[in-house]
């Protein structure tokens, strides 16, 4: 079994590491002796894992299914292992979670040193994207999003309601008007999101308008940027927003089209929650619920 756990540690760290050298530095290995246990798993399981060049690697199909359920055992036993070790009285050991870049950046990372002091036991990975995770496949003990999760089986709490406005730059509004009716956003251009790249998928009365998207983003952030930077009209949410606004960096205009959105806490079961989890849950609601989030982020600001 402890060569086995070896195996998959060694094959979860090259994948991760996108190299053989470079996870050997990780593991404190020599490289020949990560390649050897690359190969020695893939004759075991009789199947190829990775493709190799000199130049780099890449996971194969059944290389990247295990790879996933290796992510998953490796956190389950680093789980287990923290359970015992605290006997389930104190907050301790690692706690995964994944939010959004924006939220991350600006509501998270902000606060994340005061959790720790109040926490000093335990430590904490934060997976910053705004794709959609699997995130128990991903070993995530909670998630913060504002989107829906397919999987129902998560246990969803809402945390506040972020409310979503249109927005662009003074000299982009100067240069081609404010728009004072839904009709009028017909022809201008957008910034959009690559994950909901449809504006009236979240505002229905932009159904009949038309929508030219100049520039798709990966996160809200680097949306507000481009719309800061005169790149056109986006739908983003008032944690962003506020603060631009406050520094005249941007205008909101057709208020009568925002939009609230729950922003929820995700995390896969209520049953005996891991005593970190419990914490981070009381800490975000301390910190975030109703208007406390638009203070905290201006007052980071």
């Amino acid at each position: 079994m402890s060569d086995r756990y070896q195996d998959i540690r060694t094959f979860v760290t090259v994948v991760q590491a996108q190299g053989f050298q470079a996870a050997a530095l990780r593991l404190g290995l020599v490289k020949s002796a990560v390649s050897r246990r690359i190969a020695d798993l893939e004759a075991r399981l009789g199947t190829r894992l990775l493709n190799r060049t000199t130049q780099q690697i890449s996971l194969t199909d059944p290389g990247e299914a295990f790879y996933w359920r290796g992510v998953k055992l490796l956190a389950d036993l680093r789980e287990a292992e923290e359970a015992a070790s605290s006997a389930g009285i104190d907050a301790t050991g690692t706690l995964r979670i994944s939010t959004t870049v924006a939220f991350a950046n600006h509501c998270l990372a902000p606060v994340v040193g005061e959790f720790l002091h109040r926490h000093p036991r335990i430590r904490l990975e934060v997976e910053a994207t705004d794709h959609i995770t699997d995130m128990v496949g991903r070993g995530h003990d909670l998630a913060i999003r504002t989107h829906q999760l397919a999987d129902s089986s998560l246990i969803t709490r809402c945390l506040t309601h972020v409310r979503y406005m249109l927005t662009a730059s003074p000299d982009y509004l100067r240069a081609h008007g404010t728009p004072s009716r839904p009709s009028d956003l017909s022809g201008h251009r957008w910034v959009v999101h690559r994950v909901a790249p449809r504006p009236s998928d979240w505002l229905p009365e932009l159904e009949r308008v038309e929508i030219r998207a100049l520039a798709s983003l990966d996160n809200e952030e680097s949306m507000l940027r481009t719309v800061i930077a005169g790149g056109g009209i986006a739908l983003l949410p008032n944690y962003l927003v506020d603060p631009a606004a406050a520094r005249r960096d941007v205008v909101t205009f057709l208020p009568e089209l925002d939009r609230a959105i729950d922003m929820q806490i995700v995390f896969p079961s209520a049953a005996n929650l891991p005593h970190k989890v419990r914490a981070m849950i009381e800490f975000l609601v301390e910190r975030f619920a109703g208007e406390r989030l638009i203070a905290q982020v201006l007052e980071a600001e």
